[in-house]
């Protein structure tokens, strides 16, 4: 196992995480970076069901994710940011991974993410965790190009919802 990946810490975040998270996002030059209030945000109210990775003290990875408000046992992942760094090395995986296993409350049977076209990486990290678990992948219209701002110029971003996933105990 390559060094750096056994310095590698997956924990759950704390509003001091924030910054990191935003430059992760930032510096990564392909996510839709939001405001540094919502990585606060999400690094506070939603750290059940987010994910840190670090090495040392620097963020390399985050995951974004929340129950879904109509269906608690779906989990909406939002956004996943690697560094360049530490990129192709299987941190989404795991990130993902250590949400399925060890977030509290009902268990999680249905993870769902919508992904531009041009997204490859995302497609097949989520793709390829269907897979792995053995689970079937529907992949249905999410949101069009015309729901965002003009001025944004934003892909269609279908929807992939994946399970159902066997309750890890």
């Amino acid at each position: 196992m390559d060094n750096t990946l056994r310095n590698l810490v997956i924990r759950r975040p704390n509003p001091s995480d924030a910054r990191g998270v935003y430059e992760l996002i930032r510096d990564s030059q392909t996510l839709d970076l939001n405001s540094a209030y919502a990585y606060l945000v999400l690094c506070d109210y939603f750290r059940e069901t987010c994910v840190i990775v670090e090495v040392g003290s620097r963020v390399v990875g985050f995951l974004s994710a929340f129950r879904s408000p109509l269906r608690p046992d779906t989990l909406f992942v939002w956004q996943v940011a690697v560094a360049g760094s530490h990129r192709k090395q299987g941190i989404s995986k795991r990130m993902l991974t250590y949400l399925l296993t060890k977030t509290a409350g009902p268990p999680i049977t249905y993870l769902e993410a919508t992904i531009s076209r041009s997204n490859l990486a995302s497609t097949r990290l989520f793709t390829g965790l269907a897979k792995a678990h053995d689970v079937p992948i529907e992949v249905t219209t999410g949101y069009q190009t015309e729901l965002f701002p003009m001025e944004i110029q934003h892909e269609e971003e279908p929807l992939y919802r994946i399970g159902p996933f066997t309750p890890q105990p």
